[in-house]
């Protein structure tokens, strides 16, 4: 078998006919083999007979490990482009696996050509379990809270959250429900305050409050900026309804925004209190979504 040196040690090409080399091979070497129930190229892993592995069937599909990780580097730093000579742009996943994940921004033409590169997001918190009851003490609800990783926001990044709350029981017609958000904890920035709703009879038992709030990241870094606005509809036919664009407590003057560390890990977190009578509510729902 002939073998091709380099200086930086040896590269081997072999061509077999049976299932496996009976002896030992440089790590890294490749076969390419013929025996029909392992026809492809195999590649070397860890120098010895028995530590082949498939590299590429014969149709030409590239053949991964079940475990590890492998890794495409591409020629320049410039750009990595993986697709077919008809559709160069197309990259499909097909995995076994729960999920594709990426490290990096994602942004996508959805085949547009030059196209506006839309960047991919999606759900990032999402709990259909009820809340514990809130009472007359402000507390954060149990299940409305998103862990932020640090430089989640970006310049740009949009956050959505969406709530719903059920009111479980009512004091009577002076009954009233008041929903923050914030960022850090009770302790932390009060970035919207809706104010006690519901007065004169508007709070009723098993009514629903929904919450929607729209956060965009301004400016990115320590000295970060949100900016947004927020909307609680309280019954079916809005008995109640509450429209914020930041708590004026919290934000910067004028600016219409509240300042945040985009490089530290932070938490945004929905909190509720109701009158000193009995009337308590339950966060049913909770979702954030984030873009960019």
């Amino acid at each position: 078998m002939p073998i091709l040196t380099t200086s930086d040690g040896p590269i081997e090409f072999r061509y077999d006919t049976a299932a496996a080399p009976a002896n030992a091979a440089s790590r890294g070497s490749i076969g390419i083999r013929t025996q029909a129930a392992n026809v492809g190229v195999y590649v070397n892993t860890d120098a010895t007979a028995t530590g082949w592995r498939q590299f590429m069937t014969a149709g030409g599909t590239f053949v991964f490990p079940a475990s590890g990780t492998w890794t495409l580097v591409a020629a320049t730093a410039a750009a990595l482009s993986i697709g077919s000579a008809a559709n160069p742009g197309m990259l499909v996943f097909n995995t076994a696996g729960p999920s594709v994940e990426s490290n990096v921004r994602l942004s996508t033409t959805d085949g547009v050509a030059a196209g506006t590169a839309r960047i991919v997001g999606g759900t990032t918190a999402v709990s259909a379990v009820a809340s514990a009851a809130v009472a007359n003490v402000q507390a954060i609800f149990s299940t409305g809270s998103y862990a932020i990783p640090a430089n989640t926001f970006k310049a740009n990044t949009h956050l959505h959250l969406k709530g719903l709350i059920g009111v479980t029981a009512v004091s009577g017609a002076g009954a009233t429900l008041q929903i923050t958000l914030h960022l850090g904890g009770l302790a932390g920035t009060l970035v919207l305050d809706f104010g006690a709703l519901g007065g004169g009879g508007a709070l009723a038992a098993n009514q629903l409050a929904t919450l929607e709030i729209a956060l965009w990241c301004r400016t990115a870094g320590a000295g970060g900026t949100l900016t947004g606005w927020g909307r609680l509809t309280i019954g079916a036919v809005n008995a109640a309804l509450a429209f914020d664009q930041l708590d004026v407590a919290g934000s910067v003057a004028g600016t219409y925004t509240v300042a945040v560390n985009t490089t530290a890990a932070n938490t945004l977190d929905v909190a509720a209190v109701t009158d000193a009578f009995g009337t308590t509510v339950v966060m049913q729902s909770f979702d954030v979504k984030m873009h960019g």
